[in-house]
């Protein structure tokens, strides 16, 4: 007799458990239909469109900068060893130039082209860049030295340009 109640009793548990689960779809179904909106913060992924406006440029007297002229003397500025393990440079490629006009008395003009040159060291994967001091050469940020009867020029804002991580002073070499 112990079997046929238990059976009973999970059959009443059974048809419990399907009342259930039709009123959790009913419910579930109901949601549906509803269709409520997203909140706020969801939008749409679609590309809004607008229009294609022309690119507004630059007047050209802010883009005017000083042609280079050719060069009468070049100086190599480069780190040979890597700062941090020592081992030897491989490879170069010009990081930046600057021109320091000489302009003496009656002679021809000196132009001093500096090519600071960034190298790689293979081991650390690193680029090196010297850091070169221009002050026994330079005396005005323009790049022209100090001589009677020339004119000054301004300081430009920020003229030195920044030292990146992993450069060198060359005087430590």
């Amino acid at each position: 007799m112990a079997l046929e109640e238990e059976v009973v009793a999970l059959r009443a548990e059974v048809a419990a458990l399907r009342e259930a689960l039709a009123q959790a779809q009913a419910r579930i179904a109901e949601l549906e239909r509803r269709k409520t909106p997203p909140p706020a913060f969801v939008r749409a992924n679609t590309p809004t469109e607008r229009p294609a406006r022309p690119r507004r440029k630059r007047p050209r007297e802010h883009n005017a900068g000083r042609p280079r002229e050719e060069p009468t003397h070049i100086v190599y500025h480069a780190v040979e060893r890597c700062a941090d393990c020592g081992y030897l440079l491989r490879g170069q490629s010009v990081a930046r130039t600057r021109q320091v006009i000489d302009l003496p008395e009656p002679a021809p003009v000196q132009i001093t082209e500096h090519r600071v040159l960034k190298r790689r060291c293979p081991v650390c994967d690193r680029w090196w860049t010297p850091r070169v001091d221009f002050s026994s050469q330079v005396s005005l940020p323009c790049g022209r030295t100090s001589r009677p009867g020339q004119g000054s020029c301004a300081p430009a804002a920020g003229d030195e340009s920044p030292r990146r991580e992993g450069s060198v002073d060359l005087s430590l070499i």
